[in-house]
């Protein structure tokens, strides 16, 4: 594909400049210059629905005020182009540095915006099994290590019965918040790679965010919500994550309390079976060595306390 050509003819910008991003394990990513500005070429998957699903909830965010990397829409009025194969959009480009999980000040910053996020994206509860198929649990390469799949049938089932018990806020997800999502300018906070962007619990998100800050199960005990809201200063990460989250969204207090271990699990385990995939099929794409897939499927074996 000849990329200042394809963005001329579907964005109507001359490319002045156009440089290669690292991108991420499932998409291609460019800087673009031009005489309006610099952008974010991002290409995926054309089959990738959560691609789709995250230009639109970005879009939406960014007309609320929440800095997202939002898509320019195409000379036919689109939010992305297709090709054959991919799927393309060009993006506005957010200022900022992204957080390390390494700085203890970024939990708090996380969790306030990703409330930010919630509050601006709540949505009426769905079909929870339905959802649930984010977990992978039909699928061979879950035997990849023993312990996968009792972790993924112990977790459904763990799913199941707390939302029997109490009704959980479904709200416009990130799907994927690592810390690098997360650009800071100042006071300012944005959000961005809406590739995994779904509906679906709060929860996830909050936990999504507290594994890549290194929460583990053992860590997300019953006493876990307490130390986070009445001891926010010596918190860990992930501790103020939740801290941060609750400050601006005190009414989750009870939610959080009763569900973030069980979404922790769930998170950890589409992690594993993310990363049985990749090991199985020897997937390299956005890495360098397959040992950085070893590394992955180690990092949620280690968070759900399994040594080997």
């Amino acid at each position: 594909m000849d990329l200042p050509q394809f963005v001329e003819t579907h964005w109507a910008q001359a490319v002045r400049r156009i440089e290669v991003l690292t991108g991420g394990l499932n998409s291609e990513t460019w800087t673009v210059t031009t005489a309006t500005g610099r952008y974010v070429l991002k290409s995926v998957p054309a089959h990738d629905a959560g691609f789709i699903r995250g230009l639109e909830l970005a879009a939406s965010l960014d007309r609320r005020g929440v800095p997202t990397g939002a898509p320019i829409r195409t000379v036919a009025g689109s939010l992305f182009e297709r090709t054959p194969d991919r799927s393309v959009a060009l993006l506005r480009w957010v200022d900022g540095e992204p957080l390390s999980a390494a700085d203890p000040r970024s939990g708090a910053r996380m969790g306030s915006m990703l409330a930010r996020v919630h509050e601006a994206g709540a949505t009426e509860p769905d079909d929870l099994e339905t959802w649930l198929r984010i977990l992978p649990f039909g699928d061979d390469y879950l035997d990849y290590e023993p312990w996968i799949r009792p972790a993924v049938e112990n977790t459904l089932e763990a799913t199941r019965e707390l939302h029997a018990r109490s009704r959980m806020t479904w709200v416009g997800l990130h799907g994927d918040p690592s810390p690098s999502s997360f650009l800071v300018r100042g006071d300012d906070t944005g959000l961005i790679d809406w590739g995994a962007t779904m509906f679906g619990p709060a929860l996830y998100d909050l936990a999504s965010a507290a594994m890549y800050l290194g929460c583990s199960i053992d860590e997300a005990g019953p006493e876990f919500v307490v130390r986070a809201v009445e001891h926010p200063g010596s918190a860990s990460g992930s501790e103020s994550l939740v801290a941060g989250y609750l400050a601006a969204r005190p009414g989750m207090i009870d939610e959080v309390r009763l569900g973030f271990g069980t979404y922790l699990r769930v998170r950890l385990c589409v992690q594993a079976g993310y990363f049985a995939w990749r090991c199985a099929n020897d997937i390299r794409t956005g890495i360098n060595s397959a040992e950085e897939n070893q590394q992955g499927l180690r990092h949620a074996r280690e968070s759900w306390g399994i040594q080997t």
